[in-house]
């Protein structure tokens, strides 16, 4: 386990240490209370919900919860999560970084609450819908992409979300020549540094609408067309990022999309 990772997983002790401790998160304290010898019973064999000789393995956990039938809703919770940052990056970099993540996780039932950047400080709050919030791969998501967790607060469904943003990275296929981009539920975002004319095709007829980002994520163009095959771009000297959606259908991304470098 590397150090940053080690270091998170302290911060976050008192949620997911101990068994008895991820029962409380899943149930409420006053259906844990009200529970107590079922619940003992349950888990009289500690050990086969541990991975390892100390780490809580919270998906046994909830299963052993929901298949005795503890778990009585099955509705997702509402957790409302605040995310602060003070970095040189701007808003939409953060925002951009977040909705990958989101998407990557699976958290598609998701509602932005706020979102500033004043004086290098970002704040941004959303409402995620889920059973349970898994707080490794939480971690490991945030990780992958340059951002470490430094402190983490949580209160009920409330949660607040100290990130060092200085190592932001954003997740985006680099075009080169001719490069397939794989079907997709999302719109895609790729990098065209560098690049002056491409044309974008699909197999099928589609309505496109592209913006063109610079480094910072400032709109150098945003531009839709009438239903084609193909759509032929020419970009700006300082353009960093493509943003590929179409305006209605998304099954127009069920065979892919290929992105063909013209100069």
């Amino acid at each position: 386990m590397n150090k940053i990772l080690l270091l998170f997983l302290l911060n976050i002790v008192l949620y997911s240490s101990t068994i008895r401790e991820s029962i409380s998160i899943f149930l409420g304290q006053k259906d844990q209370q009200i529970n107590t010898r079922f619940i003992n019973m349950i888990f009289k064999d500690e050990s086969r919900f541990y991975k390892g000789q100390d780490k809580v393995d919270v998906k046994k956990v909830y299963q052993a919860l929901e298949q005795n039938g503890l778990i009585k809703d099955l509705e997702p919770r509402t957790y409302n999560i605040l995310f602060t940052s003070t970095s040189s990056k701007t808003n939409i970099v953060f925002i951009k970084v977040l909705s990958q993540i989101f998407n990557s996780m699976g958290f598609n039932k998701r509602v932005p609450v706020k979102s500033s950047f004043v004086d290098n400080k970002i704040e941004y709050q959303v409402k995620l819908k889920l059973k349970y919030l898994n707080y490794e791969n939480f971690y490991k998501e945030f990780y992958k992409r340059g951002i470490n967790i430094t402190n983490f607060y949580k209160s009920g469904n409330k949660i607040i979300c100290e990130l060092d943003t200085s190592n932001i990275e954003i997740s985006a296929k680099k075009i080169s020549s001719n490069d397939r981009l794989n079907s997709s539920l999302f719109p895609y975002l790729v990098e065209v540094e560098n690049l002056n004319k491409i044309i974008i095709k699909n197999s099928i007829p589609w309505e496109p609408n592209v913006i063109i980002y610079d480094s910072e994520f400032n709109t150098l163009k945003n531009t839709s067309q009438s239903r084609r095959k193909n759509m032929i771009l020419t970009l700006p000297s300082n353009s960093k990022y493509l943003y590929i959606s179409t305006k209605y259908d998304k099954t127009n991304f069920i065979d892919g999309l290929t992105i063909e470098v013209i100069q």
